[in-house]
C-alpha cells in the first residue's frame, strides 16, 4: 500500500508545478516579458512578429506571467534539446498553470497511477523505455499502414464530394472538423491499437488533457477537465488489460509482447503509460500541422496550385509545412543546475520554454523564413518533433499521414478554395496551435 500511495502521488504530482525563485525572488522584467502574453489576444492569433523582433533584441527573456526563461534562437534551443542532463525533460507534461489542491487531491483518489515514460523521462532511464516504442514505429510497420490510410482519407474525401450543392453550384465544408481533426486520430488511435468506435471518446479525453496541461484553466475549470484525464487513465488501464489476452500487430500488441518477454523490463503501468501519452502525441499534433497547412497552401493560391500540378514535390512541401506552422510552437525543460545562456545566469531549478516555432523561424538557419518554399533545401531540419533523445518517435508515421492526405486532397479536390472573409481562430494555449475552423468551397 505504501509503494502505490507513493506511485499514485508522483504520478498526481507531475501535473503541478509550484513557483519557481526566479518568480519568488522577482527577477528582472523585460520588455519582451511585458509584451509576451502567451494565452491572450493578439499573440495567440499570430505570435510570429513577436518572435522575429525579440529574436533579434531579447532572444531570451524571463516571463513572471508563466515563470518560464523563453529561448527563441535555433542554436540555443537545439543545444538544450541536447543536453539532457543539464536541461531535464521532467516537466515537459506538467501542468503549465499549477492545479489546486482539490484537483490533486482528485487524481489521487481515483487512482491515477501515469509515470514518466517517453516525453518527460530523462536518460538513462529514458532509454530503456524508447527502445521499445522506437521498434514498435518500425519502418516495416509504418510503411505497412500506408495502405489503409491512404483508404481512410478517401473515406473521408467521399463524405466531402457527396455534400449537397447550394444554389451557386458550390459546396462547403469546415476542413478542421470535417477532415483534420478526425482523420489523425483514426490514424493514430488504429495504429496504436485502439477500436474506431472508441475515437470519440479519445478525442473528448485529449481535449480534456490538453486544456489541463497546457492551458490557462481556473479552478474550477481545472475540477471539470481532471475528470476526463480520469476517464482517460482508467481506458488505458482497462485496454491494456484487454490486450494482455491478445496477440495483435498494433504499437500496443508490439509493448504486450515486449512485457511478456520481460516484465522487468517493460511493466505494464509502463504500457499504461505509455499508451495514455500516445493517445495524445497520436493525433493532436497532426491534426493541427493538417489544418495549418491547409490554411498556408490556400491562402497563398499558387501554392496548393504548385502541388495539383506537381504532387511529386509533397514531401519536401511537408517539411516546409512543419517547419512553417509546427503544431507545437513550445516545448519545456528545466535546468538540473546554475548555468549560463546568451549572457544570462539561469538557476537550478528554473523552468525554460523553447520556442520552436521562433526557431523554426531563424534567418540565420532559414533564409527568408516568413516566405513559403515548398522545395526549401534545409526544411527538415525544423524542430517540428524536437531534437536529440526525446525526438518524436513517431515522426515517420506522421509525415506518412501529412504526405498521404495532402497527395488524395490535391487529386481530388484540386478546385478547394478558402471561403473568403473568414478570420482566423486559434486555441489559447501555451504550446498547441492550430486554427479552430478553416471554411472552403469547391
Amino acid at each position: 500500500m505504501a509503494e502505490s500511495s507513493a506511485l499514485e502521488d508522483g504520478a498526481a504530482a507531475q501535473f503541478d508545478i509550484k513557483r519557481s525563485a526566479a518568480a519568488m525572488t522577482g527577477c528582472p522584467v523585460s520588455g519582451a516579458a511585458a509584451e509576451y502574453t502567451p494565452f491572450d489576444h493578439p499573440f495567440i492569433d499570430d505570435p510570429y512578429p513577436f518572435f522575429a523582433r525579440v529574436q533579434k533584441e531579447e532572444p531570451v527573456f524571463y516571463s513572471p506571467e508563466i515563470d518560464y526563461w523563453v529561448v527563441t534562437r535555433y542554436e540555443d534551443v537545439r543545444d538544450i534539446f541536447r543536453d539532457p542532463a543539464t536541461w531535464s525533460a521532467a516537466i515537459t507534461l506538467s501542468a503549465v498553470t499549477p492545479m489546486s489542491p482539490q484537483v490533486l487531491q482528485r487524481l489521487r483518489e481515483s487512482g491515477f497511477r501515469m509515470n514518466p515514460v517517453l516525453t518527460n523521462l530523462d536518460p538513462p532511464q529514458h532509454a530503456r523505455i524508447r527502445k521499445h516504442a522506437t521498434n514498435a514505429f518500425s519502418t516495416k510497420r509504418v510503411a505497412a499502414a500506408e495502405p489503409w490510410i491512404r483508404r481512410l482519407a478517401d473515406d473521408f474525401i467521399d463524405r466531402l464530394l457527396a455534400k449537397p450543392a447550394d444554389p451557386d453550384g458550390h459546396r462547403h465544408a469546415d476542413m478542421v472538423s470535417e477532415f483534420a481533426y478526425d482523420l489523425p486520430a483514426h490514424v493514430g488511435m488504429r495504429f496504436v491499437g485502439i477500436p474506431d468506435d472508441r475515437v470519440p471518446d479519445v478525442k473528448a479525453w485529449t481535449a480534456n488533457r490538453v486544456s489541463l496541461t497546457w492551458g490557462r484553466c481556473t479552478e474550477e475549470e481545472q475540477l471539470d477537465e481532471v475528470e476526463g484525464l480520469i476517464a482517460m487513465w482508467k481506458f488505458c488501464e482497462d485496454h491494456v488489460a484487454a490486450m494482455m489476452e491478445k496477440d495483435e500487430d498494433s504499437f500496443l500488441g508490439h509493448l504486450v509482447s515486449c512485457h511478456r518477454a520481460n516484465p522487468q523490463d517493460l511493466t505494464i503501468n509502463e504500457i499504461e503509460s505509455m499508451l495514455f501519452t500516445m493517445i495524445v502525441a497520436g493525433h493532436e499534433t497532426t491534426s493541427n500541422v493538417m489544418a495549418s497547412a491547409l490554411l498556408t497552401l490556400l491562402q497563398d493560391r499558387h501554392l496548393w496550385e504548385r502541388l495539383v500540378a506537381d504532387p511529386s514535390i509533397i514531401p519536401q512541401a511537408v517539411e516546409e509545412m512543419l517547419r512553417y506552422r509546427p503544431s507545437v510552437i513550445s516545448w519545456r525543460r528545466v535546468a538540473t543546475r546554475e548555468t549560463q545562456l546568451d549572457g544570462h545566469t539561469i538557476p537550478e531549478g528554473a523552468r525554460i520554454l523553447l520556442m520552436i516555432a521562433a526557431a523554426n523561424h531563424d534567418p540565420t538557419h532559414f533564409p527568408e523564413p516568413e516566405k513559403v518554399d515548398l522545395c526549401r533545401a534545409n526544411a527538415s531540419r525544423h524542430f517540428a518533433f524536437g531534437h536529440g533523445v526525446h525526438l518524436c518517435v513517431g515522426a515517420g508515421l506522421a509525415r506518412l499521414e501529412l504526405k498521404v492526405f495532402l497527395e488524395q486532397l490535391v487529386a481530388r479536390m484540386p478546385g478547394m478554395k478558402l471561403d473568403s472573409g473568414q478570420t482566423f481562430a486559434y486555441p489559447s494555449s501555451l504550446s498547441f496551435r492550430g486554427p479552430i475552423r478553416l471554411g472552403v468551397h469547391w
